[in-house]
């Protein structure tokens, strides 16, 4: 396998700040592109610059999953419905 060229990182990419305005990487090159909150206005507040259509996020006072269909506004989030069924996710933290 060949060498990855460009800036290699070799830790975790992190915001100097929570307040910082732009993403730390783009959504198709970190593992994941999720995001959780703790509510419905939370997710609405997430930044234009890291949102992208098709986006999944968790919003934990409903306990539900929406996703970005169909553009970045806000009108565009839709209940997450993995090939049209109900479906109980777990979430394990370490």
């Amino acid at each position: 396998m060949a060498n990855n060229e460009g800036t290699l990182v070799i830790a975790p990419i992190r915001p100097q700040s929570p307040d910082d305005i732009f993403p730390s990487a783009w959504m198709d090159d970190i593992k994941g592109g999720w995001h959780s909150v703790p509510s419905m206005s939370d997710r609405n507040l997430i930044i234009t610059a890291s949102r992208q259509d098709g986006m999944v996020c968790y919003v934990e006072e409903e306990q539900k999953m929406y996703q970005l269909i169909g553009g970045i506004d806000n009108e565009n989030w839709k209940t997450f419905s993995p090939g049209g069924a109900d479906v109980a996710m777990v979430w394990y933290l370490d």
